[in-house]
């Protein structure tokens, strides 16, 4: 069944104690797959996919004028954040390192229903991506204060 982009036109607004929850409930499974994630690392052997999943970043600092700069060149009418995994040693980063990118998108009016569960939207600009800075470990989100460690 095709579901209308109006749909997913909003974002869910929540406040600091459904964000603390939220963070928790990842920290909590992350936990549990500990056990699970040093049995299966010892499997793996192509460092990128150790690199990947051994990670323990959760967070992405952008800066708000780089992000609205990057914004506001173009007619995007959407924003769609991807992860993605770094593609080789550079700087900072290891190989399969996780990443974000924020995209700018425009979805064409005709394709406003999504087609068989898949909904296409146009890339804005040549320059498609603002790749996240070095990523964050976020440790909580409590009274108006966010606590995170650099990685």
């Amino acid at each position: 069944m095709a579901k209308e982009l109006s749909s997913f036109t909003m974002g869910k607004l929540i406040d600091a104690t459904e964000a603390q929850l939220t963070l928790d409930k990842r920290t909590n499974m992350a936990s549990k797959m500990q056990s699970a994630h040093s049995f299966v690392n010892n499997l793996i052997n192509e460092p990128a996919c150790k690199n990947y999943y051994a990670d323990q970043i959760n967070g992405y600092l952008f800066e708000r004028k780089e992000l609205l700069d990057f914004l506001q060149n173009g007619h995007a009418t959407h924003v769609v954040i991807v992860m993605g995994a770094h593609l080789a040693d550079e700087g900072n980063f290891k190989e399969g390192d996780p990443t974000v990118m924020v995209l700018k998108t425009t979805i064409p009016e005709d394709d406003k229903a999504a087609k068989n569960g898949t909904l296409r939207a146009q890339v804005d600009g040549t320059t498609v991506a603002l790749e996240h800075p070095p990523g964050q470990m976020i440790t909580s989100i409590v009274n108006g204060q966010l606590t995170f460690n650099f990685i």
